[in-house]
């Protein structure tokens, strides 16, 4: 189990080519400059919510065998995720990508309705529910509690055939 919460990196960060055999959290996590998880294999689940990516962020070819959660993540720059596979299960609910996002060649698996829910990794992971219910209330100005915690219901992945398949999950809500 890996956990980076609330860290700081100033410059650049190169995880290239990891794997994570564990649980990855890399929650609330601020990259200053150059982040790169190319090539990296995560098998378990994956949490980068809450974080922000100042520089380009780079998963391109970067495996998420099971659950993989980018919630209320900025990228203020590029987001490669080009020849990306998630496997489970896909969230980047209220995540906004204020530069250039490339899921070219991306692989989205389908998740069977029910199979997995969203809440299995953040239940999962140290009570991190609570946690992003306090995100999204912070980036909504909210009072906290009130509402689902997700607006979502919608995963866009690959029917296998190269077309896009709708299933159920979380959706990628913001990108400006």
């Amino acid at each position: 189990h890996t956990r980076f919460h609330q860290a700081t990196f100033h410059s650049t960060a190169s995880f290239e080519g990891a794997v994570f055999s564990g649980l990855a959290e890399l929650l609330e996590v601020t990259f200053l400059g150059y982040a790169s998880f190319a090539r990296v294999r995560f098998e378990q689940g994956t949490g980068f919510s809450g974080g922000e990516f100042h520089g380009a962020a780079d998963f391109a070819r970067a495996v998420f065998a099971r659950e993989a959660y980018f919630l209320f993540t900025q990228f203020r720059q590029q987001a490669r995720f080009e020849g990306a596979r998630f496997g489970e299960s896909a969230g980047f609910a209220e995540a906004e990508f204020h530069g250039p996002a490339d899921f070219s060649g991306a692989v989205f698996v389908r998740m069977e309705p029910g199979s997995v829910p969203w809440g299995t990794y953040a239940a999962s992971a140290a009570g991190e529910a609570g946690r992003l219910a306090e995100l999204r209330d912070r980036h909504r100005g909210g009072t906290g509690g009130a509402g689902p915690l997700l607006d979502g219901d919608q995963t866009v992945a690959s029917s296998g055939s190269g077309l896009p398949y709708v299933g159920s999950g979380l959706a990628l809500t913001t990108i400006s």
